[in-house]
């Protein structure tokens, strides 16, 4: 279930990036899990959107992947890099390090 990602630049909300392949400085992306407890995630370095969208959607199968506008409440409770590509965070409200997100892909927790 790929979705297209909210995008941001300089903290400002720009269009919803098509599937042209619109790239942002930032996009935002909410994941929440079969239970409906939801996360952020940020990605950032001139993002092509829609493809943060489909490999998020590919990592976290069942659960539901959808745009954000911003990044959303919390605070970073773990950051790396997404697909090896792009540094990205997970903000999560709970403030969580060790949420479900963080192990599937792989990142360490903030400092």
């Amino acid at each position: 279930m790929a979705v297209v990602s909210g995008c941001s630049a300089s903290g400002s909300t720009s269009a919803v990036a098509g599937d042209d392949g619109q790239a942002a400085p930032s996009c935002y992306t909410t994941v929440t899990s079969p239970q409906g407890s939801s996360v952020t995630v940020a990605a950032l370095g001139n993002v092509n959107c829609a493809s943060v969208a489909s490999f998020l959607g590919d990592q976290f199968p069942g659960y539901t992947v959808a745009p954000a506008a911003s990044m959303g409440p919390g605070n970073a409770v773990c950051q790396g890099m997404l697909g090896g590509a792009y540094p990205a965070s997970v903000i999560d409200p709970t403030g969580n390090a060790e949420d479900t997100e963080c192990t599937l892909l792989g990142f360490s927790p903030a400092p």
